[in-house]
């Protein structure tokens, strides 16, 4: 399994959900967490790894316990508004500040296909909205307003090379 870099176009691709869990699924699922913990990030959607299912891992505290597979979330709730920096191991050196809900809930299934509901707030809300962005094929760097958007230009073309 590989990670896909911009200008990858599957990073710009809307996921489809994933109707069922096979074996191989998971087996896929597993190993995205583990490059996930590889490449030390928090989130990986599976267009990252050019596979264009609305599935997502994640591990915003590190420390690999509880669910960390997620079957098409969505969020169905957002709150208020934080400003921060956002990076993404999809775009290798470029962060900037993005603006985003402070707190979501977002449903989603467990690898078991047990049904979960999660309150999010502050690292773990922001990350829950760049993963499912990444599902409906928008990067972080979409978000941009158009002065950021130029401060980054000469990077995306490094990456486009």
């Amino acid at each position: 399994m590989k990670l896909k870099t911009y200008p990858d176009p599957v990073l710009q691709k809307r996921a489809v959900p994933l109707r069922s869990i096979t074996d191989a699924d998971l087996d896929k699922l597993r190993k995205m967490r583990d490059l996930m913990y590889e490449l030390g990030g928090i989130g990986l959607a599976g267009p990252q790894v050019g596979w264009s299912s609305r599935v997502v891992v994640m591990d915003t505290d590190g420390r690999g316990e509880g669910e960390r597979i997620f079957i098409n979330p969505k969020i169905i709730e957002s709150d208020g508004m934080a400003e921060d920096q956002e990076g993404c191991l999809s775009l290798p050196g470029i962060r900037s500040t993005v603006v985003r809900a402070e707190k979501v809930v977002v449903v989603a299934y467990a690898e078991d296909g047990k049904r979960l509901e999660i309150d999010a707030e502050g690292l773990q809300a922001r990350a829950w909205q760049h993963e499912i962005d990444h599902l409906n094929g928008v990067l972080f760097i979409d978000k941009l307003p158009a002065a950021a958007q130029m401060n980054i230009r000469h990077r995306l073309k490094e990456l486009s090379s």
